[in-house]
C-alpha cells in the first residue's frame, strides 16, 4: 500500500471514530459546543499519537514525535490562552461590572495554561 492510501485509511478510520463520538454525544442528550470541542480535541489527539494506524503502535516514540506533540501542545495551550484573553478583554468592555469576577478569571486561565505546559513537558521526558 501507499503512503497516500495508509494516510487516508487513517483519516476514514478517525473521522468514523469521531462520528460515533459525536453521535453519542446526541444519544446523551449533550448538545453543548464545548463537549463537541472536547470531542474533536480528543479525537485529534489520538490521531495524533497514531491510533487510528493500521501498524502496531510502539510503546516508545521517536524524538522527532515527541518534539512534534511538545510543540502542537505548546501551540494549543497559546492559542486558549489568546482566545481567553480575546473574549475576556471583549467582556471588559461591553460589562464593566463584572471586572472583579473576570480578573479572577484571568488568573484561573494563567494557572491552567501553566498546569497544562507543566504536563506536556512530564509527558516529554518520560
Amino acid at each position: 500500500m501507499s503512503k497516500l492510501s495508509d494516510h487516508k485509511d487513517e483519516l476514514a478510520l478517525q473521522e468514523a471514530e469521531l462520528d460515533k463520538q459525536l453521535e453519542w454525544l446526541k444519544q446523551k442528550g449533550d448538545y453543548k459546543q464545548s463537549s463537541r470541542n472536547e470531542m474533536i480535541a480528543e479525537n485529534k489527539t489520538m490521531a495524533e499519537f497514531g491510533d487510528y494506524k493500521k501498524v502496531p503502535k510502539n510503546d516508545k516514540w521517536p524524538k522527532d514525535i515527541l518534539d512534534g506533540v511538545i510543540v502542537r501542545g505548546r501551540s494549543d495551550v497559546l492559542t486558549t490562552k489568546l482566545n481567553s484573553k480575546d473574549i475576556l478583554d471583549l467582556l471588559e468592555n461591553y460589562h464593566p461590572k463584572i471586572l472583579d469576577e473576570l480578573k479572577q478569571i484571568k488568573i484561573l486561565c494563567a494557572i491552567t495554561v501553566v498546569i497544562m505546559l507543566y504536563m506536556a513537558v512530564r509527558v516529554a521526558l518520560v
